[in-house]
């Protein structure tokens, strides 16, 4: 019996609860995949759009990846509860509140991103719909790659908003400096656009519309910073 045996039966007990909820969330998601993408379709609103599967395992696919996305979303605030939960205790006053402050913003900035990414691409595809409004050309669409590629677009946005509490962290830790950040902007801005750049979609009117946020987003967290520092 190690010193370090209570810690994994709890790490242990972690994994045990965050897999129940995996697989719950993931089978109610599959089984509600229909009700779900329909809701889905219905928020983009395509009706100059024909929707179509190539093969019968695309239905298949397509339910378990809404299974997949369901239980992401309902098991990431669970990950962050149990962890905060376990390291907690091991903080002094000013550190859990650090700790539950940023653990919690970073849900609200994943969710904040994902929303928008989903937004984004909402109006990416009507613009471009539009374009093809009034021609001969058929307008037939893939299924699950439309799907795939607004969740993943939805997704990398939810990861770029969470910037703010990564540049937080590492100054907080000594990491890095607020005073390399504020010189190196220009450096900081550009590996910005070229991040965003290998992100989907490729237009320049979507790569303009993730790289603003972006900039914003390290804009705020340098001035926030700066008043914490103060």
């Amino acid at each position: 019996m190690t010193r370090y045996d209570h810690y994994l039966a709890s790490l242990r007990k972690i994994a045990l609860v965050v897999g129940a909820f995996f697989i719950v969330a993931f089978c109610l998601g599959f089984g509600f995949s229909k009700n779900l993408l329909v809701i889905f379709l219905k928020i983009f609103n395509l009706t100059n759009i024909q929707m179509t599967v190539t093969s019968p395992l695309q239905v298949f696919n397509l339910s378990a990846n809404t299974g997949f996305l369901v239980a992401i979303v309902i098991t990431l605030p669970v990950v962050v509860f149990l962890l905060a939960r376990f390291v907690l205790p091991a903080l002094n006053k000013g550190e859990r509140r650090l700790v539950a402050t940023y653990s919690f913003l970073a849900l609200v900035l994943f969710f904040v991103g994902f929303i928008f990414g989903v937004l984004l691409m909402k109006f990416v595809i009507f613009t471009f719909a539009d374009l093809l409004y009034g021609t001969r050309i058929g307008n037939y669409w893939d299924i699950q790659v439309f799907i795939s590629q607004v969740l993943i677009t939805a997704t990398m946005l939810g990861l770029v908003f969470e910037f703010p509490i990564v540049l937080a962290v590492l100054v907080k830790v000594g990491i890095l400096e607020l005073e390399m950040l504020i010189s190196k902007r220009p450096y900081i801005f550009a590996c910005a656009i070229i991040f965003v750049a290998l992100l989907p979609p490729t237009d320049v009117l979507s790569m303009v519309a993730m790289v603003v946020p972006l900039v914003l987003l390290f804009e705020i967290t340098i001035f926030c910073l700066k008043k914490t520092r103060r």
